[in-house]
């Protein structure tokens, strides 16, 4: 068996050299200007007397509005975004301060992660290292109260989605942002074709040697990602909602579930510490949704081995964590 773990850099690459002024300028998406980065920004204040100014841009704007400030010749000290996507979307070598002879370099775990392809340089410094598991994180309550069980298959998903809609609540919280809503395809994309076999696509997709539409597993991955649409299953404001809507809708129990990496049940308990949450890591296709283990995120406490309760299923534990077979497995 084989598993997919995904790595989320955060960059903070200096666009110019520092000038010797105490106040530096940075852009950083809405979505992710975590209360971590924020104490961060205060602490450089307290202890080194380095003021950021920060300006928050919502997602969808933030690549064309990073654009038009280095075309203007006004873009920011410091930017925030994802290593190494940044590398392919503006030219690091133009725009970005090598930062590769830094002491700190020799101190990364994965160097390879935040060094650009092109040239071999470094033009960010990752602050933030996010492993995680994407799937569908949903509000355990409202679940129970819709009388619906934790889906293990395709089927068992629509089958859920139906007792919650009639309950009265999403089943499927999906906000605008386009980060959060490629990433249920892109990641079944990636199961589909296993880990190396997906690695190799991606290789050949880069060098041209291969299309999107070489892959017809591809289309029933989209086809059943429409499905949840096309039955009313997802808010019907998706066009407009925004990431935070999806935190604040499963936190409060008017959504039961989204889909994103394990990080968003971090983001649901910060916004309502009483929320019962939990994550089921599946793909859309239900032949492989095979194989879970339980693994809990609410508190526990210490008992008993005599008092301990009976193993729970599937259906009523934490979180049944799928680990996809390997692709020779699955033909």
């Amino acid at each position: 068996m084989s598993g997919l773990l995904f790595l989320l850099l955060m960059l903070c690459a200096a666009v110019y050299e520092s000038s010797d002024s105490d106040t530096l300028t940075a852009m950083v998406q809405q979505s992710r200007y975590y209360s971590g980065l924020q104490a961060m920004i205060e602490k450089l204040k307290a202890e080194e007397n380095i003021t950021i100014d920060v300006q928050v841009i919502p997602d969808m704007e933030f690549l064309n509005m990073l654009r038009m400030k280095l075309n203007s010749g006004e873009a920011p000290d410091l930017i925030d975004y994802n290593i190494p996507a940044i590398y392919e979307i503006v030219d690091p070598g133009r725009n970005f301060a090598d930062l590769s002879d830094e002491k700190w370099v020799s101190q990364l775990i994965s160097p390879e992660n935040v060094t650009c392809e092109a040239d071999g340089k470094i033009y960010g410094f990752p602050f933030l290292g996010v492993p995680c598991v994407h799937g569908f994180i949903y509000n355990r309550d409202v679940f129970a109260q819709a009388g619906a069980k934790i889906p293990e298959t395709w089927d068992e998903l629509l089958l859920a989605c139906e007792k919650i809609r009639a309950s009265g609540r999403t089943p499927v919280y999906m906000p605008k942002d386009s980060w959060v809503v490629q990433a249920l395809m892109s990641d079944n994309f990636a199961k589909i074709l296993g880990e190396d076999g997906a690695r190799d696509f991606a290789a050949r997709i880069k060098t041209g040697e291969a299309k999107w539409t070489d892959m017809p597993e591809f289309a029933s991955v989209i086809d059943n990602y429409l499905e949840l649409y096309k039955k009313g299953y997802v808010n019907r404001d998706f066009a407009s909602a925004s990431y935070e809507d999806a935190i604040e809708a499963v936190a409060q129990g008017d959504a039961a579930m989204h889909f994103n990496g394990d990080f968003f049940a971090a983001s649901v308990l910060e916004e309502n510490p009483d929320a019962v949450t939990a994550e089921t890591p599946y793909t859309i296709s239900a032949d492989l949704a095979e194989h879970y283990c339980d693994v809990h995120t609410e508190e526990e406490t210490e008992e008993d081995p005599e008092d301990a309760p009976e193993e729970e299923s599937s259906e009523d534990s934490g979180f049944p964590r799928s680990f996809i077979p390997p692709a020779s497995e699955r033909r």
